[in-house]
C-alpha cells in the first residue's frame, strides 16, 4: 500500500465537525441554513403561505393586468416560507410583516368583509377570504416560531420594524410600476374603518 492510499483511507476514516459559525443576534449559523425544520410553526407559514401563493395566482389568471404583481408578492410568501423552514428569525419577520400588512388592509381599509357579508356566495370574495384566513395563518406561526427562537433579543424589535418597512415599501413600489391603479389599497389606509363597514 502506498504512502497516497494511506493517505486517503486516513481522511476516509476521519469525521470533520460541522461548523456552526454563528453572528451574534442573527441567529444564522450554516447548521441551522441547512437543516429544514417541519414543525407547528412551520406548517402554518408554509400552509398558509402556500395557500395565498395559490389565491395570487388564480387572481392572475382572471386579471392578466396584476400578474407580474402577484408574482411579485409572492416572492416574499417564498421567502418567508424558505427561512422560516430553517428555524431563521428573518423568515419569521417576512412572514408576520408581509402576511400582517395585508390583512390589515383587508379589514381596515377595504370594504372586503362589508361585501362578504353581503354576498356570501361570490367565489372570488370566499377566494378572498379565505386568503385572508391563510395570511392569518403564516402570521400566528411567524409569532409562534420566533417565540420558540433560543437567542432572541432586544434588537429583534428594531429587525423587526426594519423589516415590516422594507417589505411594505417593496410593495409599494411593485405596485407603483407594476400596477399603479392598484395603490388605492394602500391610499385607502390613511383613512381606515371598521371591517364590517365599507367606508
Amino acid at each position: 500500500m502506498s504512502v497516497i492510499e494511506i493517505f486517503q483511507q486516513l481522511i476516509a476514516q476521519t469525521q470533520f465537525p460541522r461548523p456552526a459559525l454563528r453572528r451574534p443576534g442573527l441567529g444564522v449559523t450554516l447548521r441551522s441554513m441547512r437543516t429544514v425544520c417541519f414543525a407547528g410553526p412551520e406548517w402554518l407559514v408554509t400552509i398558509g403561505g402556500s395557500f395565498f401563493i395559490f389565491a395570487l395566482a388564480v387572481s392572475a389568471i382572471f386579471v392578466p393586468e396584476i400578474r407580474w404583481l402577484h408574482f411579485v408578492q409572492s416572492s416574499l410568501y417564498v421567502a418567508a416560507i424558505m427561512f422560516s423552514l430553517r428555524q431563521s428569525r428573518w423568515g419569521y419577520f417576512i412572514g408576520a410583516s408581509t402576511a400582517g400588512l395585508w390583512d390589515l388592509l383587508a379589514l381596515f381599509a377595504s370594504p372586503l368583509f362589508a361585501e362578504i357579508l353581503d354576498h356570501p356566495a361570490r367565489p372570488d370574495l370566499v377566494l378572498q377570504g379565505l386568503a385572508s384566513v391563510a395570511n392569518l395563518a403564516v402570521v400566528i406561526g411567524s409569532v409562534w416560531g420566533y417565540r420558540k427562537l433560543p437567542d432572541r433579543c432586544r434588537q429583534d424589535i428594531g429587525r423587526f420594524i426594519l423589516t415590516f418597512i422594507v417589505t411594505t415599501g417593496f410593495l409599494i413600489a411593485a405596485t407603483a410600476i407594476l400596477a399603479p391603479d392598484y395603490l388605492v389599497a394602500f391610499t385607502r389606509a390613511r383613512h381606515p374603518h371598521w371591517p364590517w363597514t365599507r367606508s
